[in-house]
């Protein structure tokens, strides 16, 4: 109705309401009038010619409101025609959902910088959409539901009878990616650790195997890789598992990879569960993927890609997403899979000991190539600190009752929280217990330019706004109304040398989530210190990093103590619990309390 207003469509009848001066555009446009009479006539024709298409936005909404369309993904294995039709209106229908939630989360980060949403966030909301989009597609062809079957090539030599079963890399490099020369056997059956300085490339090399690399473009690159593994015979979990989901539920999640083979809904919901009881996970059979932890998403990811028995495992540092028994657990699991199907699996990993239990060959990824052994971190020396006088204990920081919930589920339960100048706390708990909610809660309730509370998520790239590294730390030096390259400084610190040349070198040209992971944690700590919060927040800081990296971040974290800033971070790793505390809390129940020693009280 409006529209036939403004364009003078609204003016036919014999019942005047108002009259609205006409407005005759110039220019290209010079046939073009607005407004005009307005008749209630024709208003009347107006909202009648819309009711067409009211019914079907209305209808859409209640079918979304009341049914998942991811659920669609489940029937597309089974159509004969017009597979590709149902399968882009699936994927359209729950698209609308999540730009939404990237517009949430876009804004919420920006508003965690101390920097204004508005135009600041358009830029990212639209890299994030297609992100997502490419995302589907790279999932789509991970879960074999890719339009044309037919899995994406790094080259005329892959899918080549190597002269050794297995995998056979001869002479391999992708220069841009800063991977040299590879050439290394992995065969069949074989169990492997690939370890490596972050940002060396392993991810890379999980990418070429799993025939991924080319999404979302073509990547150069030198010498032969050959494989004797079928695409249907290869299964990836990238370090992000939670890209790979595209149903409802996560019994769904599980089944599909025995309906794409064939099953019948039932059947395969049935194996399904036999998936998630092995994996030990069947009570999250109905829950929705989008809400799963970190670990408790690459529990089901593992569930989802090995109920088809794949030949071939790739599952890119696993490990750095869950807790200390769990650990133990997935690897048995791991273990136990290889021996009764005869799998090969390549993991990634940065020095955690389950993986040395794994019984598999560790080789490092270097700029040589690929050596014998665990990666051996360069010896870093730091300037000797002058001793200061320890910062008086004040409270510098109180939240009181945090309560969060979930549907009917109470995920945080009144939780207190007080914090001294200077203190470094500690949170541990198992995987799904609340940690992230927790920081996230703390975060959301403490905004403003000048915050008390500065949040470094799990998800680094979530903080990013712009296009480069380089505008990413002028953008913190702004918001932070700090002197110009101050956010760098902090960044080089953080750094070690090696990696820090590369960095700085590439920052004016290297888009932030272009960044390792390791390494877009570097860079998200360095923008939210800039800010000189009274508590810095950091959830799983060290996910990502090697012992390099994670050594330096150390000493950056006692430097920052010493100034009095505090420190509240969510950890699974051991050696940060066991040393760069004064207090070590457990999450668990959604109730906070004290940890010390394995007892809790």
């Amino acid at each position: 109705m409006l529209y036939r207003i403004v364009f003078g469509g609204a003016g036919s009848g014999e019942t005047p309401l108002w009259s609205i001066p006409r407005v005759n555009l110039g220019g290209p446009f010079s046939h073009i009038v607005l407004f005009g009479p307005v008749s209630l006539e024709g208003l009347a024709a107006a909202a009648l010619s819309a009711l067409p298409f009211a019914g079907v936005i209305l209808a859409v909404g209640v079918l979304v409101a009341l049914w998942d369309p991811r659920s669609l993904v489940l029937l597309v294995p089974r159509l004969r025609a017009g597979r590709h039709l149902v399968l882009a209106f699936a994927i359209a229908l729950s698209s609308l959902p999540f730009v939404l939630e990237v517009v949430r989360h876009t804004r919420s980060s920006a508003l965690r910088r101390g920097v204004k949403p508005g135009r600041a966030i358009v830029v990212p909301v639209l890299e994030k959409t297609l992100e997502r989009a490419t995302g589907i597609a790279r999932a789509l062809q991970i879960r074999g539901l890719s339009p044309d079957q037919q899995s994406v090539s790094t080259g005329s030599t892959q899918r080549r009878q190597p002269p050794l079963e297995g995998v056979v890399w001869e002479g391999f490099g992708i220069p841009e990616r800063g991977i040299a020369t590879v050439s290394w056997h992995i065969p069949t059956g074989a169990r492997c650790v690939l370890t490596g300085a972050t940002g060396s490339g392993k991810t890379t090399l999980l990418e070429v195997l799993a025939g991924t690399l080319h999404h979302p473009r073509t990547v150069a690159y030198t010498g032969k890789f050959s494989s004797s593994y079928a695409p249907h015979e290869v299964a990836y979990i990238p370090h992000d598992p939670q890209s790979l989901f595209l149903t409802a539920t996560v019994l769904d999640e599980v089944a599909l990879g025995s309906i794409i083979g064939g099953e019948d809904r039932h059947a395969a919901r049935e194996v399904a569960m036999l998936a998630l009881q092995y994996w030990g996970i069947e009570h999250l059979a109905s829950r929705h993927p989008g809400v799963l932890s970190s670990g408790e998403a690459l529990q089901v990811a593992l569930a989802a890609v090995t109920s088809t028995s794949p030949r071939l495992l790739l599952v890119d540092e696993p490990l750095g997403a869950l807790s200390l028994g769990k650990r133990r657990d997935i690897v048995s699991s791991l273990q136990n899979y290889c021996d009764t199907h005869g799998a090969s699996v390549v993991m990634t990993d940065h020095g955690h000991r389950e993986a040395h239990d794994f019984g598999a060959t560790i080789v490092t990824l270097h700029a040589q190539g690929i050596t014998p052994g665990a990666f051996t971190p360069p010896s870093l020396s730091f300037p000797e600190r002058i001793p200061v006088a320890r910062v008086d204990p004040d409270e510098v920081f109180r939240s009181e009752a945090i309560s969060v919930t979930f549907g009917d589920t109470v995920v945080i339960d009144e939780v207190s929280l007080s914090v001294h100048r200077g203190e470094t706390v500690v949170i541990v708990g198992d995987n799904g217990s609340g940690k992230t909610t927790l920081l996230e809660a703390l975060a959301s309730s403490h905004l403003g330019p000048e915050p008390e509370c500065a949040l470094v998520p799990g998800e680094a790239g979530e903080l990013f706004l712009t296009t480069s590294v380089e505008d990413e730390l002028r953008l913190a030096d702004r918001a932070a109304r700090a002197p110009r390259g101050f956010t760098q400084t902090t960044l080089e610190s953080i750094l070690p040398g090696s990696w820090r040349g590369e960095v700085m070198a590439r920052m004016a040209a290297t888009h932030p989530r272009d960044l390792s992971r390791g390494q877009q944690t570097a860079l998200a700590i360095a923008i939210q210190l800039s800010r000189k919060p009274r508590v810095l927040l950091l959830d799983e800081p060290t996910r990502g990093l090697d012992e390099a990296a994670c050594l330096a971040l150390g000493e950056v974290m006692e430097c920052v103590r010493e100034t009095g800033t505090a420190i509240v971070m969510a950890t699974h790793d051991e050696a940060i619990a066991a040393t760069a505390h004064h207090r070590v809390l457990m999450l668990s129940g959604g109730v906070l309390s004290r940890y010390e020693l394995g007892v809790s009280s």
